[in-house]
């Protein structure tokens, strides 16, 4: 390779400056910069002379400070210590007394002191020139070590907080979204101004959340991505927007399953909203409202009133009522479908008690249920049109089992009506809620009775769209049983039994991996006691046969492993190993 030989004595006086700069010799291009020296009329002799001279041993003495350190602090390990063996070859064992070069305790220390020296003396503008100057190579090895250490991350998005506009840090930041650490960027403004990283995240994130939905809600893996993508969502107004957005056009671009899970994720996406008080219909009315036909302003405000202040009230409530009985073109459906208005809605019909301060306005409450429950909707032009066959047949069906459930204590009289009333699923819907309000309510307590718990398997049964809400009804109501401080061990363990059992039936209609994820979690987490997790598990392995998924598998075998739950004893006389074997071979 030829190399320019037109220098000018300029060129002599800078590269001499390089080569008296601190340990310069360490520098990765000293050849080359030596060689540009020679070639700008400096000798060998000078070359030698301004290296040594320039020579500190600063790396050197970090290396010998961090030995020492080591030394000082190696603590050998103590004679007879039993380390269990893995099964492999075996490898040549290392002198007893070597001490590592550098322990990881001081690796750690050296580490973060260059941390805090990068934060402290970090210039953008030098940063910068790296990637606008000729040393590409330098700048991308900066950024893969920057990126691809887990420890170094950290660092980076601090430094982004406090230099937004630097390129270098951009850089990086891009390269940390192709990598896929979007939980790590989401709450980072750079990355969330920036559309091709925030679509990347957003995608990346969305593609994680519908394949852990298909497992079902209430897995561990669900609710990690689920976090995860609302986390996103919901950093600010504008990520909202592009995120449902997104939602709706690959909710109306789909069909089956997979439309049915992006609607259930935008609806719990606007559910995390509410309960963190975010108002999402500032975003959400302006993007559904149609121009041709908009929404009465009336009903708006009734309806972001209602939302905002997490209750109903009877003049709100009062003009949704006449603009979808007395209007010919009425609001949208979706209004009175939101998953939080219908929520307030089933809470202030259902709710054990709440009844008595509605009664001269239930009417219009249940009216409106039952609207959003049963009625199509198709657009004619401009004009909506809504099928309300069935909204009168509906309402007297909800009003009469308000009727019994004001007027019966005793379900047990009345099962045999209460079974055939919650085939509809919105009256399945109020009997949870009026079992778990009167068991867990501080006011009421009632006892559970054995009808109840009949109730609560019927509409697991029938209704495979509420097994998720039966499923949190009896997490309730097992939270509420532990803590009855005034009850006796055995008396609390007894009531859990029942829903321990309610739990096995919730898995006997195929709701399987939530259920033993969260009883597993509640024995490690010392919620449960260990006879009912034995109990649990016998009777599991009572009603499955082969052949085993991996999920399941995956998922039940650490419980059947466990000494505590299956001892010896037991594990032999149940021969669980065969158990084993089968799982393990799936």
């Amino acid at each position: 390779m030829e190399r320019n030989s037109d220098y000018n004595k300029d060129d002599q006086v800078n590269i001499r400056k390089i080569l008296s700069l601190p340990d310069a010799i360490l520098q990765p291009e000293v050849t080359e910069i030596v060689d540009d020296f020679i070639s700008s009329g400096g000798t060998e002799d000078e070359a030698y002379d301004l290296l040594s001279g320039s020579f500190e041993g600063i790396i050197q003495m970090a290396n010998e400070l961090a030995c020492l350190l080591t030394e000082i602090t190696y603590e050998k390990p103590p004679e007879g210590d039993v380390r269990l063996k893995k099964k492999g070859k075996k490898k040549k064992e290392e002198k007893k007394d070597e001490i590592p070069p550098i322990s990881e305790e001081v690796s750690c220390i050296i580490t973060d002191a260059m941390k805090d020296i990068l934060v402290k003396h970090f210039s953008p503008e030098t940063a910068d020139k790296l990637i606008e100057s000729n040393q590409g190579d330098i700048a991308v090895n900066i950024v893969n070590s920057l990126t691809n250490a887990d420890s170094w991350r950290p660092i980076v998005y601090r430094l982004i907080q406090e230099h937004p506009n630097s390129s270098l840090l951009s850089v990086c930041l891009k390269f940390i979204s192709q990598l896929g650490y979007h939980n790590e960027i989401c709450n980072i403004p750079m990355a969330t101004n920036q559309l091709d990283i925030f679509s990347r995240i957003v995608n990346s994130s969305l593609k994680k959340l519908l394949e852990s939905h298909k497992y079902g809600t209430g897995t561990a893996e669900y609710e990690k991505a689920f976090m995860e993508f609302v986390k996103i969502a919901s950093f600010g107004e504008h990520s909202y927007i592009f995120t449902t957005s997104l939602l709706l056009s690959m909710y109306n671009g789909n069909d089956g399953k997979k439309k049915a899970a992006i609607g259930h994720i935008y609806e719990e996406l606007n559910k995390y909203c509410y309960q963190n008080d975010y108002d999402y219909t500032s975003s959400t009315i302006p993007m559904l409202n149609s121009t041709i036909n908009p929404i009465s302003n009336e009903v708006v405000s009734a309806y972001q009133t209602i939302i905002k202040k997490k209750s109903v009230n009877p003049a709100d409530m009062l003009t949704l009522y006449n603009a979808y009985t007395v209007q010919s073109n009425p609001p949208p459906i979706y209004f009175l479908r939101d998953i939080v208005f219908m929520e307030l809605l089933v809470n202030v019909i259902f709710t054990k008690g709440s009844t008595e301060n509605i009664k001269t306005h239930r009417h219009n409450y249940v009216y409106l249920l039952a609207y959003a429950s049963c009625v199509t909707e198709r657009v004619h032009g401009s004009t909506r049109i809504h099928n309300r066959s069935e909204v009168d047949g509906l309402v007297e069906e909800i009003e009469k089992f308000l009727k019994i459930i004001d007027n019966s204590e005793d379900f047990g009289i009345v099962y045999n009506t209460l079974e055939e009333m919650i085939k509809q699923p919105i009256i399945a819907v109020g009997c949870l809620q009026y079992i778990k309000s009167g068991i867990t309510s501080q006011h009421y307590a009632i006892e559970p009775h054995i009808s109840h718990y009949v109730l609560i398997d019927d509409i697991s049964s029938g209704h495979p769209n509420l097994r998720d809400r039966v499923f949190q009804t009896l997490n309730q109501i097992f939270s509420h049983i532990s803590s009855l401080n005034e009850e006796s061990a055995e008396v609390i363990i007894q009531k859990q039994k029942h829903i321990i059992h309610r739990y096995l039936h919730l898995f006997s209609t195929g709701y399987v991996i939530p259920v033993i994820r969260h009883l597993e979690e509640m024995y490690e987490t010392n919620q449960m006691d260990v006879s009912l997790m034995r109990l649990f598990a016998v009777e599991v392995i009572d009603l499955i046969s082969p052949p085993y998924s991996i999920q399941f598998s995956k998922t039940f075998l650490p419980i059947i492993l466990n000494n505590d739950i299956f001892h010896d004893d037991l594990f032999d006389k149940m021969n669980l190993q065969n158990l084993i074997e089968e799982m393990e071979s799936s």
